[in-house]
């Protein structure tokens, strides 16, 4: 027979998940020393939102290099049946840039309990000599003009003069390209979805985009 605190404890115990594995990617280049890995749980339940995190660990690198081990823990009592969860990982440089991540979804689900999602391989954020590009498409977002260069790493997207590159993050439909922090001054976030996209810079969030003939 157990009293009520041990039986409060065997309920918080329940309700934790470990998330574990190595980050690594394969080309043959050194990280530079303060460089730092992010691993995050996101919802990515909704279409018309940025991503929500869940949980997230940073571990300073130092003069580490791959593969990085790491352990996120998780209150599963955070999530909820009918939501979508992702596992992303990010490596950045000590300057604060991004330089690797991941660019497929890691579904999570409630109730699944601890994962050890063994070698996880990011791509680089900056793309490289091997991507290929699926050329310049121009979206009409109300009365905004984007034009948009994607590869199967990151895209390249052109507003108001300005132009910034956006790596690829998980997503539960179509392609999501996210850089910063929600609600920054910094952040953009594109979603493709076919012939429609979702385009929001800072906090403007723009109406749903018509892709154009160029």
């Amino acid at each position: 027979m157990t009293d009520g605190n041990e039986t409060n404890l065997m309920t918080q115990a329940s309700e934790i998940m470990t998330l574990s594995g190595q980050l690594s990617y394969r080309e043959r280049i050194a990280l530079l020393p303060g460089s730092t890995a992010t691993v995050s749980l996101e919802d990515v339940s909704r279409a018309d939102a940025p991503s929500t995190m869940i949980a997230s660990e940073t571990i300073e690198l130092g003069n580490r290099q791959v593969p990085v081990p790491f352990q996120l823990v998780v209150d599963d009592g955070q999530l909820y049946e009918r939501s979508r969860y992702s596992l992303r990982a990010t490596i950045s440089g000590p300057d604060g840039a991004l330089a690797w991540t991941t660019d497929t979804a890691m579904p999570v689900e409630k109730g699944s309990g601890d994962r050890d999602f063994g070698m996880i391989t990011l791509v680089s954020a900056r793309g490289s000599a091997g991507s290929k590009a699926t050329g310049e498409t121009a979206y009409v977002c109300g009365d905004a003009r984007i034009r948009v260069a994607a590869s199967a790493e990151s895209t390249a997207v052109t507003f108001d003069g300005r132009q910034m590159t956006l790596p690829r993050v998980p997503s539960a439909s179509g392609e999501k390209y996210e850089s910063g922090t929600a609600g920054s001054p910094e952040y953009a976030m594109l979603w493709l979805r076919g012939d429609r996209a979702q385009f929001q810079w800072g906090s403007r969030r723009f109406p749903e985009c018509e892709r154009q003939a160029l």
